[in-house]
């Protein structure tokens, strides 16, 4: 996984060219800082999803955004409802980090996602039943969403 995939850099960079404060820069002349700091971020967030895939870490997309989580912490979100909108969570498939996209889940269905366990590491002691409180591997809680109709990737 030392090898950089250039198709990550390209969608995590097209989408940093389009981030307001960069657009300002340029505006204002300043198109070498605004390089400058477009490709730092696309640096800082390729390592930071390297992370997540070394740390069998995981991401859900639902109706109020998307966050991505190495452990049991969350590190990462955006607002974006759609994976296709998302840099981040395109470039999580192409590394085959762990989606669940619960915007799939028809509205009369979503309630019952809130008898599910949290999601949390693989490596979570497993039980024979959870509650809406227990952490669970997020395996087994993708598994659930999916049966309301999520969609999951790279599990």
């Amino acid at each position: 996984m030392n090898k950089e995939n250039p198709e990550i850099k390209k969608i995590l960079l097209e989408d940093a060219k389009g981030w307001w404060h960069y657009k300002n820069l340029r505006n204002a002349g300043k198109s070498q800082e605004a390089e400058e700091l477009e490709n730092a971020d696309v640096r800082s967030n390729y390592n930071f999803l390297l992370i997540v895939k070394k740390s069998n870490g995981w991401a859900t997309i639902g109706r109020g955004g998307w966050c991505i989580y190495e452990n049991r912490h969350h590190y990462m979100s955006g607002y974006e409802k759609r994976i296709k909108d998302s840099a981040m969570l395109q470039a999580c498939i192409i590394l085959g980090i762990p989606i669940c996209d619960s915007t799939m889940i028809p509205d009369d269905k979503i309630i019952g996602v809130m008898k599910f366990p949290l999601a949390s590491r693989k490596d979570t002691k497993q039980k024979d039943k959870y509650n809406s409180m227990d952490y669970a591997p997020f395996p087994i809680v993708f598994r659930m969403y999916e049966k309301l109709g999520a969609k999951v990737y790279n599990l």
